[in-house]
């Protein structure tokens, strides 16, 4: 009986690499890709395997609600104004 290796592409890095060592992850299009182990380790995917599609959570402040969150979109949950709402890193002693 013979064991066949088959080898497949990692998307990231581009290396020829055995299949039995490669993540399979979905893109947005619903392509399958291979992921080689040292680019998980590098890079981290999300859980839902899209890779670098899905925009990160940033922190942002909003001014007049005095509330601090993360989101995806620059709206405040509370007011949903975007007017006041900024990119920081905002401390309680910034508050005071």
């Amino acid at each position: 009986m013979a064991v066949l290796r088959a080898r497949v592409k990692c998307f990231r890095c581009g290396r020829s690499v055995d299949k039995t060592q490669t993540l399979i992850t979905k893109s947005i299009t619903k392509d399958i890709r291979y992921e080689c182990a040292k680019c998980y380790k590098r890079n981290k995917t999300s859980p839902w395997g899209l890779g670098d599609e899905i925009p990160h959570k940033i922190e942002y402040f909003c001014e007049r609600c005095k509330y601090k969150f993360k989101s995806k979109v620059c709206e405040c949950p509370y007011c949903n104004k975007r007017d006041r709402v900024t990119e920081a890193r905002i401390t309680v002693s910034d508050l005071l």
